[in-house]
Parts: C-alpha cells; sequence; structure tokens
C-alpha cells in the first residue's frame, strides 16, 4: 500500500499515479474475472486466502467498494469457516508436505487480509462463525508452536523446517487489534 501512502504527496506526479491506479484496475478485474483468478479463489487453502489479499489491496487502491464488500463476504462466510478447524488448525495446510510452513503463511495472510478489511463500522479482528471460528481463535492454536516448534504434533515440513519461524506479521497485527494481551 505504499502507493496510498505517498499519493497525496509530492513524491509522485498525477500522470504517473492515475497510470498505476489505471494498471491495478485492470489486474483486479483479471484477478476477479478470469478462469485463473477465479481457480485461485475457489482453490480452498492458502491460495484462495492470498487471492482475497491482493482483491482486498488492489480495491483498496483503487477505491472499489464492490470488491472491498465481497471480500469481506468472502472472508466471513467461506474462507474463515471453510478454512479453519474448530480447533484453530487449518487441515487443508496440516495435510501438505509443508504443514507448519503453511499454517504460519495462511494465518499471516489471513490476518493481513483482516487488517485490510477491518473498519471502524466492523474490526475482523473480532468476527466469530456461528461455530466459533476467529483470527483469534487461529492465533490460539498456532501461538504455542511458533513460541515452541518442537512441540508441532504434525509432520515436519519436508522443506525449511528449520527456517521456521520468522518474525510472522500476525503475531504483530493481532496484538495490535484485539485487547487480549497474551494468548
Amino acid at each position: 500500500m505504499a502507493i496510498k501512502t505517498i499519493e497525496n504527496s509530492s513524491s509522485i506526479n498525477t500522470d504517473d499515479l492515475l497510470a498505476i491506479k489505471n494498471w491495478f484496475s485492470n489486474y483486479l478485474n483479471w484477478l476477479t474475472t478470469h478462469k485463473f483468478g477465479e481457480k485461485e479463489r475457489d482453490n480452498g487453502n492458502n491460495h484462495s486466502t492470498c487471492w482475497a489479499l491482493q482483491v482486498a489491496a488492489f480495491a483498496l487502491l483503487v477505491d472499489d467498494k464492490t470488491q472491498l464488500e465481497y471480500c469481506r463476504n468472502f472472508y466471513k462466510n467461506t474462507l474463515l469457516p471453510n478454512q479453519m478447524a474448530l480447533d484453530g488448525s487449518f487441515p487443508k495446510e496440516i495435510a501438505r508436505t509443508k504443514p507448519y510452513g503453511y499454517s504460519l503463511f495462511n494465518l499471516d495472510a489471513m490476518v493481513s487480509l483482516v487488517q485490510l478489511l477491518s473498519t471502524k463500522k466492523e474490526n475482523l479482528y473480532y468476527y466469530k462463525t456461528k461455530d466459533g471460528k476467529s483470527i483469534q481463535l487461529g492465533m490460539e492454536f498456532l501461538y504455542p508452536f511458533i513460541k515452541y516448534k518442537e512441540n508441532w504434533p504434525f509432520q515436519k515440513d519436508v522443506m525449511y523446517w528449520n527456517h521456521w519461524p520468522i518474525k510472522q506479521v500476525s503475531l504483530l497485527f493481532v496484538g495490535l487489534n484485539t485487547k487480549k494481551k497474551s494468548i
């Protein structure tokens, strides 16, 4: 969202800003209408989360309120209820060859999506499905394994096991946006 940060400054001229927004508007249209974009949206794992994260970021940039509302509903009615288990885990990520890394990655992407989509009127950090799934539940499930990776109860990742965890953005955003100070 660097463009949003500098759009009202003298750092970028109007023609360049319009060209950038036009490019992202066209890309946003492609992501939401082309079969490749639709396939990613409907993938069902972190691919779907990252699709929504991109759509939300580009919709914010070009002020596409329709796509922003679509992403809010997609998060609440599809991503969160279909990807998270009742214990806060991500079964579709756990079933993959890098279950730890993909679980962390999906939580980071989902939290980043919530960060972009939350408004003063609707703070998605506090949103819960009818059966209790929430960003907080996902954090409560993964935090102990971020703190002590050796306690991870599932298969170790086939690659990069020793490189995880990293500076997980989910820790920062959830910490800043909820009143819960500890897990």
